[in-house]
């Protein structure tokens, strides 16, 4: 018996723990439909990246797609040592230029570390425009174009969900970046080396490939970005 009880425990110990996840993020698309798009995040060794989504065609992203820089700043401040979740914040569509609402959940190992992600993001521009036409059946147009239903804007969302780990990238360079008329690869290496500092500081290389990515973008090799980060870690 105790024998069958341990080969029971070391076959659970096998399972990936996110694997339920990935059934959950299927189960939850088809159950709130095709205005709620689910993406699972893989957060170990560095991955970062969407393992498995539902209704994707609201972003158009697949798996693959990096984590966002502004749920990575999350992370790096350890929001989730006090919070098993995230709600109603705001995100940007990059490819489809809609705004979402959008929540999160943590998913923590036994020593309440994130190892994944759940996130929701609901599309609501589909009921925005009903509200419209409903106004219009009961307004005059002149009504309806002096108080429109309100949507968030773009520039005031919380979060822009990036397709690639490029698209990351280069989103959080537009953020630190001062002087944005200088091309990159005219930087001197003083230049290159703040920009990976901020870089590190917004944790952008703690995803998998983002030593390679950057180096492209700063024009510059991969042993240069490491030893940027070794200097910066001394």
């Amino acid at each position: 018996m105790v024998k069958f009880r341990n080969a029971i425990e070391r076959s659970m110990s096998m399972i990936d723990p996110l694997h339920t996840y990935c059934l959950l993020v299927e189960f939850l698309g088809q159950v709130l439909g095709p205005y709620y798009e689910i993406a699972l995040y893989d957060l170990r060794n560095g991955k970062n990246a969407i393992i498995a989504i539902a209704n994707n065609h609201i972003s158009e992203r697949t798996v693959g797609a990096p984590i966002s820089d502004f749920m990575l700043n999350i992370l790096m401040s350890r929001y989730f040592d006090h919070n098993d979740f995230k709600v109603n914040y705001t995100g940007f569509t990059t490819k489809k230029n809609k705004v979402l609402r959008a929540s999160t959940f943590f998913i923590k190992d036994d020593n309440q570390m994130p190892i994944g992600m759940l996130c929701i993001n609901f599309d609501d521009s589909a009921y925005i425009a009903i509200s419209k036409q409903l106004l219009e059946l009961c307004h005059p147009n002149l009504f309806i174009s002096d108080h429109p239903p309100t949507a968030p804007a773009s520039y005031t969302c919380d979060e822009r969900l990036p397709l690639t780990l490029n698209e990351l990238i280069e989103e959080t360079l537009n953020k630190i970046q001062q002087d944005k008329s200088l091309p990159l690869g005219q930087l001197n290496s003083k230049e290159k080396l703040r920009i990976v500092e901020a870089l590190e500081h917004e944790g952008v290389f703690s995803i998998k490939g983002s030593v390679k990515e950057v180096a492209k973008i700063l024009h510059t090799s991969e042993p240069t970005i490491y030893r940027y980060l070794s200097q910066l870690n001394h």
